[in-house]
């Protein structure tokens, strides 16, 4: 069963008249994310942004929108490429070192770097005017001052065996998931989020949920006015898990926020 119109309901609208709330029908919560967030989450790199919007984390690590990034250079000079292995010297960044700091003040920091987050590098190798190799795929090594100057696994202290090893074995995947726990990315977005609105067939869902519930309210065990709620208040997640079946009165009070 769907759940009441609450703004029309009379035992609703008699709650609200005995304590003194006032009805508000044009409230609508709506939470949005950033489409330069958006596009850095779901292609894994943005480049078409304002690098100064990069934040330097309280321990140094670039962020944007609150995501961790790695930065890197996307038009290289041919004179740090090898075009015989196809290697590049240069590096990618994953935090404000020396190198970036410098780049910052030089004002070089917006127009030299591409944000970055676990897609792979692709470059462009230019000669002066000329392109050499365009969109290439790369692997870059991670930047020794971001090691040393944020300490990373100790490197600062090592010797210089284990420096290298550290250095050599550095991956991105293991960086960022050193940090998952810091940031919460949204499953949906504004482009592929299921529309909020019950099945075609929910009626037949809802009667299933009841049966497995045994037609009993699993808040209250009681059998009257028995309807099927979401857990996450999804109306198009309608797995078993979150599904549970209440009696009116429980039923409204896990929606006394709307």
């Amino acid at each position: 069963m769907k759940l009441p119109d609450f703004i029309q309901d009379s035992w609703m609208n008699n709650l609200r008249s005995i304590i003194g709330a006032n009805l508000n029908e044009n409230y609508k919560w709506e939470h949005s994310w950033d489409p330069l967030v958006l596009k850095l989450i779901q292609d894994g790199e943005l480049w078409n942004l304002n690098l100064s919007d990069v934040w330097v984390s309280n321990d140094g690590t670039l962020e944007y929108g609150w995501i961790k990034i790695v930065v890197y250079i996307r038009d290289q000079n041919s004179r740090g490429f090898n075009f015989t292995t196809n290697e590049s010297n240069y590096k990618f960044h994953f935090y404000n070192c020396s190198t970036i700091s410098s780049y910052r003040k030089e004002q070089k920091f917006d127009w030299k770097y591409v944000a970055n987050r676990n897609k792979n590098f692709n470059v462009n190798v230019i000669d002066y005017w000329e392109i050499k190799k365009e969109n290439l795929e790369l692997s870059l090594n991670v930047c020794k001052n971001c090691l040393n100057e944020f300490s990373y696994k100790w490197y600062n202290r090592l010797s210089h065996g284990e420096k290298s090893r550290i250095y050599e074995n550095f991956t991105r995947t293991e960086y960022f998931n050193h940090f998952k726990t810091l940031v919460k990315v949204p499953k949906y977005n504004y482009i592929n989020k299921p529309k909020d609105i019950y099945a075609e067939n929910w009626i037949t869902i809802s009667r299933k949920a009841k049966e497995r519930a045994g037609y009993t309210c699993m808040d209250c065990w009681s059998i009257k006015k028995l309807q099927t709620h979401h857990k996450n208040h999804n109306k198009w997640d309608n797995s078993p898990a979150n599904l549970e079946v209440l009696c009116y009165d429980c039923h409204a009070k896990h929606h006394a926020h709307m």
